[in-house]
């Protein structure tokens, strides 16, 4: 008789190998932030990874629904409590490590990271555990993911053991508070298209007025697609690229017409 994770997985298989698709059911990931990290989970777990730690204690909001994986009926309930019930609602086998907490030191961590195969760093930019995290998990020889949404598009670097650190691609000292300024402007200026450059000095310089960093659901998606995709590869035996490398995708960049009915 077909389990219920047999079934979930079925239609995995021209493209994910047994093993690999064993290696994912086993892997245990670490979701440092639960709102773009929900919606990685939610693809995560529909490809049949059952292991998680889901870190968060912000409630969610009406303004996450545009681009975070929660429905309405969500609301004001915590991120981590809802992550772990859309993770169970498509594998109700999984295992999920509910933590309602606030990072603010990487000793609050420190055991979670230990078992933990890949790490989700989406905490907050202006806490030092951003830097830390990320340096901490690379001595211990994890995978880590900084994934980020700029409009219609998503950027992903990953840091491991084989990678430079983040404190070092940012150019500060660890324990350094990262000003989330100074990280998006990093990032403007290596990976954005050209045309988007002056919108974002716009943005970041709080011309115009706007209350916080403009985010559209479909660069949150296309974050998940590639964290996703590159974990997979990672479990398959494929090379990545690692920071100061990067991957990116852009929609808006990238779509286009093909043909028309004349």
């Amino acid at each position: 008789m077909t389990s219920r994770y047999e079934e979930l997985v079925s239609r995995n298989w021209a493209f994910v190998p047994d093993v690999t698709q064993e290696l994912m059911r086993k892997a245990r990931i670490l979701l440092a932030g639960c709102g773009l990290g929900c919606n990685i989970a939610r693809d995560l777990a529909a490809m049949g990874f059952g292991k998680f730690i889901a870190i968060d204690n912000d409630a969610v909001e009406v303004s996450n629904l545009n681009r975070q994986a929660y429905p309405g009926q969500y609301i004001g309930r915590k991120k981590a409590e809802a992550t772990a019930d859309i993770i169970f609602n498509i594998n109700p086998e999984a295992e999920v490590e509910i933590i309602n907490m606030y990072i603010e030191d990487l000793d609050q961590i420190r055991p979670l990271v230990e078992k933990s195969d890949f790490v989700l760093n989406t905490v907050d930019y202006h806490t030092p555990v951003f830097l830390t995290l990320t340096d901490y998990a690379q001595s211990l020889g994890k995978t880590v993911f900084f994934p980020t949404n700029i409009g219609f598009g998503a950027i992903v670097m990953i840091f491991d053991q084989n990678s430079i650190s983040m404190s070092s691609y940012l150019g500060v000292e660890k324990e350094t508070k990262c000003d989330l300024s100074l990280f998006l402007k990093r990032i403007a200026r290596d990976y954005l298209p050209d045309n988007l450059v002056p919108l974002y000095k716009q943005i970041l310089s709080g011309a115009g007025g706007w209350p916080s960093i403009p985010q559209v659901m479909p660069g949150a998606n296309l974050v998940s697609a590639l964290v996703s995709t590159i974990i997979v590869k990672i479990l398959s035996g494929q090379e990545i690229r690692v920071a100061p490398d990067f991957y990116t995708l852009d929609t808006w960049e990238r779509s286009a017409n093909y043909g028309s009915r004349d």
